[in-house]
Order: C-alpha cells, then structure tokens, then sequence
C-alpha cells in the first residue's frame, strides 16, 4: 500500500514559514487540508481511512522577535484512559478500496479545537478533533489494518491568533475561504481575522493621516502668536464599518 500526500507542495510553502493552525471553541478547519493519494488498496475489499494529531514535542511554544521559542512543559496530552477523539475518520469511511484510489482523499472536514471533553460520546464530537494550543503537532494517516504514516512538512503549531505576518499572508493568497469578507448572508461559525486584514491597514493609514493633521494644525496656532484666540482641535472618530470588532493577541 502507498499513500502520498497529494499537495505536498502547498505544505512546503507554509512549511518554510512553520505552519500554524488556529484553534477555537466550535472547531476551525485545517489549511493546508490534508489531502492524499492513495493506492495499492484491494479494489473490493473495505477500508477505513484516518487521521490522527501527535504531539511532535513535549513544550509549549512562544513566538518572539519572529521565531517560535520553547516556553515550558507541555500538558500530558492525551490524559490517561482517553481513548474517544484521538483520530477523525474519513466520512466516506468504509468503503472499498478502489472507492479510495479512484481520487484524492481530502480531509476538508476535520476541523480543530481546543474545548471539547476526552470523554464525550463519539456522535457529539461532530467530526472535531481536540488538541492543545501552542504546541507543535504532527498528523499522521493511515489505512485501517496498516501502519500509519507521517509526511515531513505537515508539522503545524496550534494558535488562537496567527503570530508570523508572512504566514498570515500565505493563508489569504492560497486559502478561498480566507480572501473576502464573509458573505452577509452567511452568520455562522467564527470570523476570519484574515479577511479583514486590507480593511484594517486602511484603518490604520486613516488614523495616521489623522495624526498627522492634528499636528499641523496645533503648530500652526501656537505660530499665530501668544494673542491668537486658543483653542483645541480635535480629533474626529475613525469611521469603523458597522458590525466590525478586532482582538489585540497578546
């Protein structure tokens, strides 16, 4: 049996600048997905196909002056006894093998959290896979019957916020879902900070030229001499687009 890893080539890019995947409450999906080829399968026999998240290190991680730095021990992860949630099988699971080599194999499904309890019923998992934040984690996949898999480069570090800018950035050119503000229509699931990322640099320049305005106006006055009549300028308020909110990350 082969399985290979069909985009490979998305994960080096993002590998080059060490992946990071956001973690939230109600779960967010990977990107880069995994997503695999598979053959060498039984064409009648039935398989299940799986992914499962290993920690590839015993710390937590902390990015500072642009690198990730070990920052502590980690938690023991996964708690003693947990068995439910350690690996997300492929909805399509099972079927026969030539179901599975016929096209790629794509996880789009699975998405990560860092809330959910080891010991929840499997049905109320909802196809999340619980893992911890800040710390490096590496997938591995696997057909059942034979031994998993690792790729090198797919290794990602669990944030609630992107720290690299340069990481952000690959996740807004290659990611469709992360290249527009959400539809209006749409009012589920989390906001993507991604999104709003032009908005706010607009914001910003705004709040700059602003700044800059204030200034030479206040020069200008106290020019005028000390029997200019005084006064203050004030600054007007930022326009803000209604319904719009933003989190500094610590």
């Amino acid at each position: 049996v082969e399985i290979s890893l069909s985009n490979s080539s998305t994960w080096r890019k993002f590998s080059r600048q060490n992946t990071e995947m956001i973690v939230t409450k109600v779960g967010r999906r990977m990107f880069p997905t995994l997503s695999l080829d598979i053959q060498g399968l039984d064409p009648a026999k039935k398989y299940e196909v799986y992914v499962t998240l290993m920690l590839a290190d015993r710390h937590t991680l902390k990015y500072q002056r642009g690198v990730w730095l070990p920052n502590g021990q980690g938690e023991v992860y996964p708690p003693p006894g947990c068995t439910v949630g350690l690996a997300y099988v492929h909805p399509d699971s099972p079927a026969p093998g030539k179901h599975w080599t016929r096209q790629e194999v794509a996880f789009m499904r699975l998405k990560l959290t860092n809330k959910l309890d080891c010991f929840a019923s499997e049905p109320a998992r909802n196809g999340h896979h619980d893992i911890r934040v800040q710390h490096a984690q590496v997938p591995a996949c696997a057909t059942a019957f034979y031994t998993a898999v690792t790729f090198p480069g797919t290794e990602f570090i669990t944030v609630t916020a992107y720290q690299n800018p340069e990481l952000t950035d690959l996740k807004i050119q290659f990611n469709p879902y992360a290249k527009g503000i959400r539809n209006q229509g749409d009012r589920s699931g989390p906001l993507l900070i991604d999104s709003f990322r032009p908005t706010v640099q607009a914001l910003h320049q705004q709040q700059q030229q602003q700044q800059q305005q204030q200034q030479q106006q206040q020069l200008h006055v106290k020019t005028e001499g000390l029997n200019a009549p005084k006064f203050q300028v004030e600054q007007q308020p930022s326009e803000v687009p209604s319904g719009l909110s933003f989190e500094q990350a610590e």
